[in-house]
């Protein structure tokens, strides 16, 4: 299946500092896995969607096949909070990997030795865990790798009946240094496709574009069918996504 087709990440441009963020003074930038204002209805996933949540320079990303044939590009998003908290957003092409799945999965899944269905993005989907997503703490000077897992059924954890109360989340970069349950990472209890080298301090949080649509969108605890299928509704986010909080100082200012 090609849920997870082998793939580098390269720095290939800066792609613009954009500028002109006062005219959308009142979006903040939060780590909820959508890429522009939180509210359903909003336009996201666009250069216009990532300047309303205040995110300011971007990158383009290559994504190559295990032949090393380039796939399709995406974008890097960094942005600062008032507080010098940042924030990052991979969102990742469609003709790599989507959030659609089941009987509604989008025709590139159609074919039957492609389909596609949400057991794929519960049980493999991830990304890093390998010299491509790695970062060197300013703090600490220590190298981060994390792999950071998609979706994962958080029902497991000690702490489910306040923060797992739609059942799906990312399990984050696993166990070891620097975790919190919930926040930046899964526990013994229940856990994803993750592990960590380094330390998971500096990440205060992440998101995936999947925990949004499963707990935002339409709250999996009132369509239990979201399961099985992915939803028709034209405000589910398609776009596979990770946003990662980090604490302030932790990365430099995007240049």
């Amino acid at each position: 299946m090609p849920v997870r087709r082998p793939w580098s990440m390269h720095r290939i441009a800066s792609a613009l500092a954009l500028i002109g963020l006062s005219t959308h003074a009142a979006a903040l930038l939060v780590a909820d896995g959508k890429l522009g204002d939180g509210a359903v209805g909003s336009y996201h996933g666009t250069a216009g969607a990532a300047l309303a949540e205040q995110y300011s320079s971007s990158w383009l990303i290559g994504f190559k096949d295990d032949k090393g044939n380039l796939i399709g590009n995406s974008q890097l998003w960094f942005g600062t909070d008032g507080g010098g908290v940042q924030y990052l957003y991979f969102p990742l092409p469609l003709d790599y990997v989507d959030n659609t799945y089941g009987s509604n999965r989008s025709q590139g899944w159609k074919d039957a030795a492609r389909s596609h269905q949400f057991s794929d993005l519960l049980g493999s989907d991830s990304m890093g865990a390998n010299p491509n997503f790695t970062w060197a703490d300013k703090a600490s000077g220590k190298t981060n790798a994390p792999q950071i897992d998609y979706i994962s059924d958080c029902s497991a954890s000690i702490t489910a009946a306040n923060n797992c109360k739609y059942t799906y989340r990312s399990a984050g970069v696993g166990t070891g240094t620097g975790i919190t349950e919930l926040a930046n990472a899964s526990s013994s209890k229940w856990g994803g496709d993750t592990s960590l080298t380094g330390s998971a301090a500096s990440i205060l949080e992440i998101a995936t574009s999947l925990k949004y649509d499963l707990k935002k969108m339409v709250p999996i605890s009132s369509n239990p069918s979201l399961a099985t299928d992915s939803s028709l509704d034209p405000n589910w986010v398609k776009e596979g996504g990770y946003e990662l909080k980090f604490a302030a100082g932790t990365l430099d200012a995007a240049r």
